[in-house]
This record gives C-alpha cells, structure tokens and sequence, in this order.
C-alpha cells in the first residue's frame, strides 16, 4: 500500500481493502462497479432541450489512512479527482476512515461511477481538476493548533463530478474511466458542533492512488486479483456496529479534554483546519482496541 514515514493509506469498500497494483512508481487499484455493496442509481438531468435519464451502478468507497506512531500530530489534506474533499488531524498510531462527503449537516458517500452528460459545451471541471481524475490524494502538513471554539455546521457540498468530456480529455478516448459523485446520505449531523482552528505551517509527504477499470489493470499486464468480499460481510457489519456504539464514549474523552468552559458543548466535537480563512470539517467516531484506534468519520 502507498506508504512514506508519515503514514499509509488504502481505499476500502465496504470496509475490504482493495487489491493494489504498483507500476512505473504509481499505485493502482480496480473501481468495481459490481460488488456486493454496489447498487444502481438513477438520475435525470437536463441536457440542452432534453431531459436525460441516467441509469447506471456505483459502488460506495472509503478511504483509510494509518498515522505511523513515530510520526507527529499532523493536519491531512484529502483530494478527490482533484477537488479538496476534507482535512482533518490525526493523531501518531490513529487511524482515519474516512467515509464520504460533508454537505452542511449530512454526510453522503463517495460513489465509483461512470462519468455523467455533459449538460452543454461549457460543463467542465476546472483545467487543473482534470489530469486528476481519476486520482485519491492525501497530503500531510505541519500544523499548530490556534484555538477551539462553538461554530454551526453550514458548509455546502460544492464537488462537481467529472463528466464524459473531462474524462476524454484525460484518456485521449483510448479507454473507458471510472470517477467519482456524491450518494446517498449516511448519516445526518448535529448542526452545532465544537472547532478546532489550525495554523497551516509546511507540507511534508503526499500519496495517491489511481482507480481504474479493470480493463485497464489488465492491459498494464496484471493479473485482477479478486476481493475477498463474502468472508468479510458479517466481519464488517459488527465491525460498523462497534464503531456506532462507541460514538458517545469518544466524544466524552473529548469533553474531557476541552478547557473550561467548555461544559456545554454535550456530545458533540468537530475540527476546523483554518488557513487563510479555509475551514474544514469533522466529526469523528473512535473506536478503541488493544491494538489501534480507528476514527471513522
């Protein structure tokens, strides 16, 4: 898995590690839109005059990252096909799922899916967004705490999914690509929640990993490997089911760390990285074990 002395990271579904495939100094995985944790989804947009139907599957993905325990309080940053999805602080020996999208008070997933209609010749992403479809990024900064205050989850969702136009314009047309859209919501939030305001101060290490076809995995010369996905289902429901139980004892820890006055806060903690006036959002669930402590958020 793409790792430096920093941390590792990983893209799961359904909480499996998927199969990596290393080439020319690049990390790859297979963006399988037939999995047991896939489903269809149906869409209808307006392109030019006529309403388009959509009608295709997408598979919910999540992303781990692995703070090594040598390694110092640091702030990370998350980027999908290009866009900045989240950041967050992570602890040495934590580690960090991180489940979808934050959208004001909801949380959605992240969908491998195939790209969507462009709705008229002007729909594209930004020029520098576009070589990195395709692409999960997580980059890792020094970082000094400044402050923790109350603030109300208002941030709105503004990733916009890459469509057939913007992949071709990565591809060239020689082969098909898989991208990423919002989904269903998980889960709803609180809309007050306690912040957490970071000074960004330098970057240290970045890595990536590339969802492809599987196609595209066999034309490089590999061998797909296959997911162990029906071993693991009643594994990954208790593992869910834990990590939703220890929701309200993590956030007591919190609690109990916050300087005085700040009793009544309740149940609730967040973390905002501000540089430049940037916020970020987070709300995590930790779930502890002799061995490592998870953050799912």
């Amino acid at each position: 898995m793409p790792s430096n002395e920093d941390f590792t990271f990983n893209l799961t579904v359904g909480g499996v590690k998927l199969p990596e495939y290393e080439k020319d100094g690049s990390c790859y995985v297979e963006s399988c839109l037939f999995t047991p944790y896939s489903y269809n989804m149906t869409v209808e947009e307006q392109v030019g005059d006529e309403k388009e139907v959509q009608s295709w599957p997408v598979t919910p993905y999540q992303l781990k990252i692995m703070a090594n325990p040598s390694s110092p309080r640091c702030y990370y940053r998350v980027f999908v096909d290009g866009h900045h999805v989240k950041s967050c602080s992570i602890r040495p020996g934590e580690t960090r799922v991180i489940t979808g999208f934050r959208d004001g008070n909801l949380l959605k997933e992240f969908l491998f899916s195939l790209p969507r209609f462009p709705k008229d010749e002007q729909d594209r992403i930004d020029s520098e967004k576009c070589p990195k479809v395709g692409t999960v990024e997580v980059l890792c900064f020094n970082a000094r705490l400044k402050n923790t205050k109350m603030t109300i989850r208002t941030r709105r969702l503004r990733y916009l999914q890459a469509n057939k136009k913007d992949s071709a314009a990565v591809t060239q047309g020689k082969y098909g690509m898989i991208t990423t859209k919002a989904g269903r919501t998980i889960r709803e939030k609180s809309s007050r929640k306690r912040t957490d305001f970071w000074q960004i101060l330098d970057l240290r290490k970045g890595l990536a990993v590339k969802y492809v076809t599987k196609d595209t995995i066999k034309e490089m010369g590999f061998d797909v490997r296959q997911v162990p996905f029906i071993n693991h289902t009643e594994q990954i429901g208790s593992y869910w089911r834990s990590n939703q139980h220890s929701t309200q004892t993590r956030n007591q820890q919190h609690l109990s760390e916050s300087k005085p006055g700040t009793s009544d806060l309740k149940n609730e903690h967040s973390e905002v990285i501000d540089l430049q006036d940037i916020k970020v959002e987070t709300e995590p669930v930790v779930v502890q074990s002799s061995t490592e402590i998870i953050v799912i958020d």
